[in-house]
């Protein structure tokens, strides 16, 4: 089967005068998007803001000069690297002690990463290296730019499989990374000197693995994600519902040297008290309004904490029995679907299956910040050339409406819950592209495969 059986397009012989036309077209509008509609939306924005008309909002141009100049001047913040330092140096100084339950339980101090996320800094320090902040935040400065890179790569591999968009796979390319680089979610993990632009980086790379048929690869990017956070673990049942065995490979050698790693440093009791950490987050998540999940809403909804707009660097919400079931039920709905639903399909291990679940599994945990989205922009780009490679039709329409609100939406820190808002539509979007007849675009001949 190929990678994604609703990429597949077929279409009569036209004339290369229409073809070529279209093709304009698609790229036209894709740079009205990145470069004119975001600027535009950015700057009226800061204006209202400016008035007082609405709250402050994030300039995506001034994250992306922030990017820029940190390659010579990389600075300190610490969102991710200051919770990794404190739990690590306690536990160099306390080798046999129960790391969470004194870092997380005891001080209060959020670090949710398993201890598999410390190897690193742990490395380092036996090789007596102590990384600083600027170091860090300099290698998350090439981090992004792999990010920006794999995603116009896979533009361009899409591109160049498309009818009728082969010819400017290059001009493709290039817009679609500066999508990547201007989205939101993206740059606020590098300003915020986030673990989680490793992340992302580490899932466009495994996307485009997958794309081009090196699941192993994809397998083996997958598990170095699984070491620094547990969400995506569930990758390995989605794999073994799909015999994705190469895949799976991939995926177990990492998860295999890497657990065994960090349970011979770190030991077994501090692995069973993540465990509890993690408990302890699915039973009140956070209210802080920059949690894009359905745990966030519902904690907002019902006023856990009375100020949701202010970051409690110690607090958690208080427990609320609706809270907390409705955050069990809506991510039992959204993994099981991700695992189930498309096996009843053509689509099933193809690209969009395996972008959907990586959604999925984002979204299902009770606390996705907002710059946990920086996984959406190779997922935006596969979903274009899906749709752009259909007949026009009403149906097709529509769904380039949602794709581009979806992207404004996740892309452009509007506030309140509207990442959420726009990640459940693109999800919606990959479950209709994946059951909805694909219908063809008259711009070549033959059977040409968006994904193999």
């Amino acid at each position: 089967m190929s990678s994604n059986a609703a990429l597949n397009v077929t279409g009569p012989e036209t004339g290369g005068g229409f073809i070529a036309s279209r093709s304009r077209r698609h790229l036209f509008g894709l740079c009205l998007v990145v470069f004119v509609t975001s600027m535009l939306e950015d700057i009226a924005n800061r204006l209202l803001a400016h008035l007082g008309m609405i709250g402050k909002h994030p300039s995506v141009l001034n994250y992306a000069l922030t990017w820029v100049r940190s390659l010579r001047n990389p600075g300190d913040v610490d969102d991710s690297w200051g919770p990794m330092r404190a739990a690590l140096g306690w536990f160099q100084q306390h080798a046999d002690g129960r790391l969470y339950e004194h870092i997380f339980f005891v001080e209060r101090v959020k670090f949710q990463y398993p201890p598999s996320s410390l190897l690193p800094l742990h490395t380092l320090s036996q090789w007596g290296i102590a990384p600083s902040n600027a170091l860090l935040n300099w290698i998350n400065f090439w981090m992004v730019l792999a990010n920006v890179l794999a995603a116009g790569a896979l533009a361009f591999t899409l591109a160049r499989r498309s009818p009728g968009h082969a010819r400017r796979r290059w001009q493709f390319a290039v817009v679609s990374a500066f999508g990547a680089l201007l989205f939101c979610p993206l740059l606020k993990a590098f300003d915020l000197g986030q673990l989680q632009v490793w992340i992302n980086a580490l899932f466009a790379l495994s996307a485009l693995a997958w794309l081009l048929g090196r699941k192993e690869l994809a397998g083996v990017l997958i598990g170095l994600i699984c070491l620094l956070k547990p969400q995506f673990v569930m990758f390995m049942v989605w794999g073994l519902l799909r015999r994705e065995w190469r895949f799976l490979v991939g995926w177990g050698v990492v998860a295999a040297v890497g657990g065994v790693a960090s349970l011979a440093v770190f030991g077994i009791q501090n692995h069973l008290d993540y465990l509890a950490v993690l408990r302890a987050l699915s039973r009140t998540g956070e209210a802080f309004v920059e949690n894009q999940s359905v745990n966030g809403l519902l904690n907002r909804l019902l006023d856990t904490d009375a100020t949701p707009a202010v970051w409690k660097i110690h607090e958690f919400p208080s427990f609320n029995p609706i809270v907390y079931a409705g955050t069990l039920v809506t991510s039992a709905l959204i993994v099981g679907a991700a695992l189930l639903i498309p096996l009843r399909g053509k689509g099933a291990s193809g690209l969009l299956d395996f972008l959907g679940a990586a959604l999925s599994f984002t979204m299902a945990s009770p606390i996705a910040w907002d710059h946990h989205y920086g996984v959406l922009p190779v997922i935006y780009i596969a979903m274009m050339f899906v749709l752009l490679n259909r007949s026009t039709s009403r149906g097709r329409t529509v769904a380039l409406a949602v794709l581009l609100v979806s992207y404004i939406f996740t892309g452009h820190g509007l506030g309140g819950s509207c990442a959420l808002w726009g990640a459940l539509a693109m999800l919606g979007l990959l479950y209709w592209a994946n059951r909805a007849p694909s219908g063809v675009a008259e711009t070549g001949s033959g059977q040409r495969e968006l994904a193999t």
